[in-house]
């Protein structure tokens, strides 16, 4: 009987060697070759690259945050709340005055119409948070590595990469930390 098992043992062992010889790469192992494959185009000094630490590739979503319609009423807002902000700066200037009362009324009225603006404003951003639909636009992963900069001081850097759906290309990168002094070589 162990005779007629061995040939089978050995297509086995074969069929074991080639599958583990002809496996994919995991996801996680082609995010980190196409972070290196980037940082090799973009280092001043590849040959100082030292990596500290990978993080888990994960999923990446649309966020409200970067939807336009956001950003348009956001940007509003932010100039409605800096319209009340010098409207009450300048009411203030003219306050408990008997007679430059009227300026301090059209200065708080500006600063109340623009308050107003802000709070319709803030009622469709939240709005919009609330009812943003997601979708997967592919992967992310941040990395922390130490490399030379153009004077050729050691300093470490930590990235978030950001990847296609198919894992084939950085599609961005931004800078995600300032390091800390005690970081610094």
């Amino acid at each position: 009987m162990p005779i007629q098992n061995a040939p089978m043992k050995i297509a086995l062992s074969i069929l074991l060697v080639t599958s583990f010889a002809c496996s994919k790469t995991s996801p996680e192992e082609k995010a980190k070759k196409l972070i290196k494959d980037h940082l090799y185009v973009t280092l001043h000094d590849f040959k100082s690259y030292e990596p500290v630490k990978f993080d888990k590739l994960d999923s990446n979503y649309t966020s409200y945050l970067t939807d336009p319609q956001y950003k348009r009423w956001k940007k509003k807002y932010d100039e409605f709340i800096d319209e009340s902000r010098r409207a009450h700066e300048m009411a203030g200037i003219y306050a408990g005055s008997y007679y430059l009362a009227s300026y301090y009324k059209k200065y708080m009225k500006q600063a109340s119409t623009a308050m107003d603006s802000a709070s319709i404003l803030l009622d469709k951003i939240t709005d919009l948070a609330k009812n943003f639909k997601h979708e997967f636009i592919g992967w992310r992963m941040s990395h922390s590595y130490r490399s030379k900069n153009l004077q050729g001081n050691l300093g470490i850097h930590h990235y978030e990469y950001y990847f296609d759906k198919e894992l084939t290309k950085v599609v961005d990168h931004e800078d995600i930390g300032v390091p800390d002094k005690h970081d610094e070589l």
